[in-house]
């Protein structure tokens, strides 16, 4: 899978993503065996401002229009 490194943080980003929001840790908060990571927004980029927003709802991801998200298959 191709990705590249974000410009604020260096972490990976898939090629194919459509938004990214880089983020810092601030804060990690235990909560019973869990931990709640806090972060700071270092950076936000759109790369595909032509995409329809995207939600996850009913076990699912579905765009704004309650259409279920048709999975494109990877070139072999």
């Amino acid at each position: 899978m191709a990705w590249r490194p974000s410009p604020e943080t260096g972490d990976p980003v898939l090629a194919a993503s459509v938004a990214v929001l880089e983020c810092r840790l601030e804060q990690r908060i235990p909560v019973a065996d869990h931990s709640l990571m806090v972060g700071a927004v270092a950076g936000s980029y759109i790369h595909r401002p032509d995409a329809a927003p995207l939600v996850f709802t009913r076990g699912g991801f579905r765009t704004v229009t309650g259409s279920p998200l048709q999975h494109e298959e990877e070139d072999a």
